[in-house]
């Protein structure tokens, strides 16, 4: 928080003592709200700590004022609430200990921007909802900027695609798969996921319509079409990319890398897989896949934000922020204190 706000903060506090403490709660209402709903009563009040009886004070409060909808299957936040969330993250962020831990992760891993959801995937897989909605509030910000944007496969991003509502239509952006498909379920292949997110903002979506899984002739021999050229260059032009981050021997194995290559990797230590390329927990490229897309040189001339959530992701998260390939990181609760207590110096004598 800026030392104005805080000053003003201050201020405001001597004349209502009670302001940051009832500030705080409402805010974390809000936000959590946003974040799991529609989400039922009793359930918010046990993430928040609050007795249902003082919840539901609160919810009547932000639902006088426009800020929430209270419907058969529980609480949502309003597009109201949404816009004051956004201009208010600078007190979100003083009142919230996830944003503490947020700041810790951001600096050991020297990140620009980590955002923290509660939760934690590995222990409960209904938490990748809010890991998708705070990836999707990050879309939608993205948009106001950014007129292409590229996208990852993976259930993670599927997720994204699925919670995606944004508050007014975009047509000027366009939205184009990072690379090609892996061969698996159609859902959560990165076209499919790139033509969702355009259906849902009512942009332009650009197919990609390859497979990952090529040798380098095949590559090579694809990349003399025209029409796969002219694609590629349009999936080039992205200047935001969102993509998730994968363990290395799960990703090994939805690559269907033979016995061979998959020992190899784990002789050499490979710890995390992004775009086809493997690296070991001090952030070295140890193998790269023939791919087609978006090559990790051109990644990291863009802006890219990476989504991966669950105690489990902690090390390939470490191993691929050493690598410098993306700045922003939207993360559960579970992966970023298991990042932080595996790289927090201990605590002086």
């Amino acid at each position: 928080m800026s030392s104005d706000l805080e000053a003003a903060l201050g201020l405001f506090e001597r004349l209502l003592p009670e302001l940051r403490p009832s500030l705080a709660r409402r805010l974390s209402a809000l936000e959590a709200i946003a974040l799991f709903g529609p989400v039922g009563r009793r359930a918010l009040a046990e993430r928040l700590g609050l007795t249902e009886r003082v919840l539901r004070a609160e919810i009547e409060a932000l639902e006088r004022q426009g800020l929430v909808v209270v419907g058969g299957r529980g609480v949502v936040a309003s597009p109201d609430g949404l816009t004051l969330l956004e201009a208010f993250e600078p007190l979100v962020d003083a009142f919230s200990a996830l944003r503490t831990l947020a700041r810790t992760v951001e600096r050991l891993l020297g990140l620009k921007r980590v955002v923290v959801v509660p939760g934690d995937v590995a222990r409960q897989p209904d938490d990748l909802a809010a890991v998708a909605r705070a990836a999707a509030i990050a879309l939608e910000r993205a948009m106001k900027e950014a007129r292409v944007i590229a996208v990852a496969g993976g259930t993670t991003m599927a997720a994204v695609a699925e919670v995606f509502r944004p508050r007014r239509k975009h047509p000027e952006v366009t939205f184009v798969p990072a690379r090609g498909g892996l061969g698996e379920h159609i859902d959560i292949q990165a076209d499919t996921i790139a033509a969702r997110l355009a259906d849902r903002a009512g942009g332009r979506f650009v197919r990609l319509g390859v497979p990952d899984q090529l040798s380098p002739e095949t590559i090579r021999a694809m990349l003399e079409e025209a029409d796969v050229r002219r694609r590629l260059d349009e999936v080039r032009r992205a200047e935001v990319v969102f993509h998730g981050i994968g363990d290395a021997k799960t990703m090994s194995l939805r690559r269907r890398a033979d016995a061979a290559i998959r020992a190899e990797l784990e002789r050499r230590g490979a710890v995390s897989e992004a775009f086809g390329a493997y690296y070991d927990g001090d952030g070295r490229l140890v193998a790269q896949m023939p791919t087609i897309g978006l090559s990790i040189e051109e990644l990291r001339a863009k802006r890219c934000i990476a989504v991966a959530a669950g105690r489990p992701k902690a090390a390939a998260i470490i191993s691929l922020a050493k690598t410098g390939l993306f700045q922003e990181l939207i993360t559960d609760q579970g992966a970023a204190e298991a990042i932080r207590n595996g790289l927090a110096p201990p605590p002086a004598d």
